[in-house]
């Protein structure tokens, strides 16, 4: 059958289509490829939740910065008569600055591709009226669902990448931002700096417990949850949410919520009812296994924990970490987030290019809000 002018799509049409299909409609067939694996990033849905409405400080282009101060450690001078008092002067304030990211994910795609899968290419910026109509429904069914495959891949890429950046140290990265475990060390809590300010002083130093053991395990993770409360001053708790390791997750769900063999502290059902009844009102995505203490902290998986230690193999193990964060210290800001730059097709080359681009930072105001632990 000879080919009729309509039956090519122009590098101008096909950058046309690139761009509709991050903002346009899904076109769903039987073309379409499953993923071989997806996370869950529930650390990652509750900082992008608060990420666009920081409750302190501000993004700039820089990073983010708090004012902090220590409290007043005057004491009451007692006196007699006409004895001569002392009056002091109280200024402390400091600065915690962090530094933000820029980040960029590229994407290319070889035209030769579009060829095998039956589709002519014409070497042209012009658009045709009634062109893809021209070219038939079943090949500009392939095309579209080959674009949205590869802008969802894209996607997948880039926030799985992001939980892995929001908890990783980065230090395979220094131009990235400081993650979560790049601010609160699992080794240490009087060493290295926080926002800028030496650890040395206690003040900015988080909570950090390690060496816990299976017998030990309820004793550390109450002193931690009270350690919390002190620092936050009791209104902090509906903001704690514990993310877990596996290891530690099924040594905490077995303490508290039993198993066979054993009766834990707290009655299953009432602990996953708060969890799902939290878990609503903080309206995120937590994964399901997941379960509230008595002191009001929300636990849960982080299966994020189990890719990086694929990834990174670090000296402490996440699967044997936990996190608790109180999300009134803790701010994960973006300044743009998975923003796509369309690069078009450059006309004597036969591979198109697009970018997406974000910049983020992460910050706390008060460490002592923040609690880390680690099993033996």
């Amino acid at each position: 059958m000879p080919v009729t002018s309509n039956e090519f799509i122009t590098t101008g049409e096909l950058d046309f289509l690139n761009e509709a299909i991050p903002a346009g409609t899904e076109v769903r067939n039987k073309g379409d490829a499953t993923l071989l694996e997806q996370w869950d990033t529930p650390m990652l849905n509750m900082a992008m939740r608060k990420a666009e409405s920081p409750s302190s400080g501000e993004f700039v282009g820089g990073g983010i910065s708090y004012l902090v101060t220590p409290p007043r450690s005057q004491r009451m001078e007692f006196y007699d008569g006409l004895q001569k008092l002392k009056f002091q002067f109280d200024a402390n304030v400091a600065r915690c600055k962090f530094y933000s990211g820029k980040a960029h994910m590229g994407d290319m795609m070889p035209i030769d591709f579009l060829e095998r899968l039956g589709l002519k290419l014409k070497l042209s910026d012009e658009i045709r009226p009634g062109a893809l109509r021209g070219l038939g429904a079943e090949k500009t069914g392939v095309l579209v669902n080959h674009l949205k495959m590869n802008w969802d891949k894209l996607v997948l890429a880039w926030k799985t990448d992001l939980a892995c950046r929001a908890w990783s140290p980065n230090s395979d990265a220094p131009k990235a931002w400081a993650g979560f475990f790049g601010i609160f060390s699992q080794t240490s809590a009087s060493s290295g700096t926080h926002g800028g300010q030496p650890k040395s002083n206690p003040l900015f130093r988080h909570q950090l417990i390690t060496g816990i053991t299976g017998d030990t395990a309820e004793d550390s993770f109450m002193r931690l949850e009270l350690a919390l409360s002190d620092a936050c001053v009791g209104e902090g708790g509906s903001n704690r949410i514990c993310f877990c390791g596996d290891e530690v997750f099924f040594t905490l769900s077995t303490l508290f919520l039993g198993n066979r063999t054993s009766k834990g502290i707290l009655d299953r059902t009432w602990a996953t009812e708060q969890a799902q009844v939290r878990k609503g009102a903080l309206k995120i995505g937590i994964p399901t296994d997941s379960f509230m203490t008595a002191n009001g902290t929300l636990v849960t998986r982080e299966p994020i924990f189990k890719l990086l230690d694929r990834i990174e193999n670090p000296a402490v193990p996440y699967a044997k970490t936990f996190a608790m964060i109180d999300w009134n210290h803790l701010e994960f800001l973006s300044g743009r987030n998975m923003e796509y730059l369309d690069r078009g097709m450059p006309i004597d080359q036969m591979v198109r290019f697009g970018s997406l681009l974000g910049s983020y930072v992460m910050g706390s105001d008060k460490p002592s809000t923040i609690g880390v632990g680690v099993m033996s």
